[in-house]
């Protein structure tokens, strides 16, 4: 990835080398595009780098199925706070689940839409369900 500055400052260096790249690309069937870092900057980035806190979290199976069978699923339009709510009865408990609803996420046993910045409630829907 090239930053858009200095792809512009170096455009007449560049153009020979994504000249090469688009030919070798072509000739795949693959498409060559050029990319800058406006490309990545995007809430999926910043929601993955969020949810990767959460990678080594291993909910266990009981705590997979109270989330799956908690009655926040009831509600039209299910988020992160009302599940929460749902499970959690203390703030002892909110520490508890809260890593195991975004280990869920990561592990797609609840889907979140990753396009849309994790900002306060989180739309959430089980795995299979339409988000």
């Amino acid at each position: 990835m090239k930053h858009s500055e200095e792809v512009e400052r170096n455009a007449l260096k560049y153009r020979p080398k994504f000249q090469a790249a688009e030919a070798y690309a072509a000739e795949r069937g693959w498409q060559f595009a050029i990319v800058d870092e406006t490309a990545i900057r995007t809430p999926r980035l910043a929601n993955l780098k969020f949810l990767r806190e959460y990678r080594n979290v291993e909910p266990e199976q009981k705590h997979i199925s109270a989330v799956l069978q908690c009655g926040a699923w009831a509600a039209k339009f299910p988020t992160s706070e009302t599940l929460l709510n749902a499970l959690a009865s203390t703030p002892g408990d909110r520490l508890t689940w809260l890593p195991i609803i975004w280990a869920m996420v990561i592990r797609r046993h609840l889907i979140a839409d990753l396009d849309r910045p994790f900002t306060g409630e989180v739309p959430l829907a089980l795995a299979g369900a339409q988000a």
